[in-house]
């Protein structure tokens, strides 16, 4: 097969955990087994084995750079005041001048590096390197002069400055000059942008920053094995929820994170307790960190299960579920949706959530709410569960609607193919 068995890809990540990193992992674990030789290199890793290593040196002087760095970036977010998702991308706490790499890599991978790596730092690693680089953009954090997500401001498509995230922006303020900084150091990189979904690929096209690499767009690879249907009954004993029930699924890693929409979802609920749906009694089902009761109608009766790690377990929530809900108001794509999908799990969700055109099917395997607020989630979440208690929306619909090149095993023979296409000629 094209790519397989031919080269060596060297990855990098900010941190280990969260959705970014579980879609990182995925990619770096499904090119390794179609041959490549693929090692991980993790951010607040600092344990050596034999497919990851630490972003960071061992010795004290390394752990000192390193933490002088994050509190020079500390101090500069807090001079910056900055309302929402903005972030300065220098001092970095990537410390290239001590990564001891495992190997002279044929590919080098980004994947979620804010917070870790700076632009000055992958123009570093293409000086040392000169290999191509395939950049897995999770976020608007690249294409922008430092908002993770701009919330409709287009200035990421010129040349920032005038940012709504800064008090007193100009059109030379820090957006501006992390912009012009940043494009300075990725001028003529041999950069290929993918996205999971098309919000993320028209987005890079657009953008100032982005818009002279090439972009395409690689679905997440989903373990079909894992996340599968299975009967609700069974799921629901082994979590303890009461088999007749209507259960809602949700989460996010800080549900008082605004952008994940769970305050919109808390005020749907209330709809929905105040004039409960057809059929059995609701019961939510909850995941992530920082989910206080008191956000949401103590009238619901609620199993919250905390930060799930395990993708088993994750599959068994999705599972147990009536339908999941995501609520978020700007997202590049939710691992979540696709994975509820395969789960045979219909999804509710927002129309600005990106990646629901690419996998829902409106009515039939999920409902997609054009106004982002909480009589639309609430419609969404009742027409959802007629149609559960209905049979016109069935696991195995749901299930059969996946997105082309959604499986483990395509997601890497895509990578692998892209890999080889970027290398060929130069081995």
């Amino acid at each position: 097969m094209a790519g397989e068995g031919q080269g060596k890809v060297l990855h990098f990540l900010a941190h280990g955990s969260g959705g970014a990193a579980r879609a990182a992992v995925s990619i770096h674990e499904t090119v390794r087994e179609r041959g490549w030789r693929s090692v991980l290199v993790v951010g607040d890793e600092v344990n050596r084995t034999a497919d990851r290593a630490p972003g960071r040196g061992a010795s004290l002087l390394d752990d000192l750079l390193w933490s002088r760095a994050m509190a020079q970036r500390t101090r500069l977010q807090q001079a910056l005041h900055p309302k929402t998702y903005y972030q300065a991308d220098r001092p970095a706490p990537f410390r290239g001048a001590s990564f001891v790499a495992p190997f002279q890599p044929d590919v080098v991978h980004l994947h979620w590096v804010s917070s870790f790596m700076s632009t000055r730092d992958i123009a570093a690693l293409a000086r040392r390197f000169r290999c191509p680089i395939v950049w897995t953009v999770v976020d608007m954090a690249p294409m922008t002069g430092g908002c993770h997500y701009s919330y409709g401001c287009e200035r990421f498509t010129q040349a920032c400055g005038y940012c709504p995230a800064l008090p007193g922006s100009s059109p030379t303020d820090h957006s501006f000059q992390t912009l012009r900084l940043r494009a300075a150091d990725l001028s003529g990189l041999p950069i290929t942008v993918v996205g999971a979904t098309n919000w993320v690929v028209e987005r890079a096209r657009r953008s100032a920053l982005l818009g002279g690499f090439d972009a395409l767009r690689i679905p997440y690879g989903i373990d079909a094995d894992v996340f599968r249907p299975v009967p609700k009954a069974a799921a629901r004993q082994v979590l303890g929820l009461p088999p007749g029930a209507q259960v809602l699924f949700f989460g996010a890693t800080s549900h008082d994170d605004p952008r994940k929409g769970m305050r919109i979802l808390a005020q749907a609920l209330t709809l929905l307790a105040d004039n409960p749906p057809d059929g059995a009694p609701l019961h939510l089902l909850t995941a992530g960190r920082k989910a206080p009761r008191s956000e949401y109608d103590e009238r619901l009766p609620r199993l919250d299960l905390g930060p799930i790690t395990d993708d088993r377990f994750l599959a068994l929530c999705y599972q147990a579920a009536d339908a999941f809900v995501c609520p978020s108001v700007e997202d590049a794509g939710p691992l979540m949706v696709p994975e509820s999908l395969v789960c045979g799990t219909p999804v509710v969700t927002f129309a600005v959530t990106g990646g629901a055109q690419d996998l829902i099917q409106h009515g039939q395997t999920g409902y997609i709410a054009d106004s982002p607020d909480a009589a639309s989630m609430a419609r969404g979440i009742r027409e959802t569960l007629e149609g559960v208690r209905s049979g016109r929306v069935t696991a195995a619909a749901v299930r059969s609607s996946r997105v082309p090149g959604s499986t483990r095993e395509e997601q890497g023979l895509a990578y692998t193919e892209l890999y080889g296409r970027l290398t060929k000629g130069s081995r």
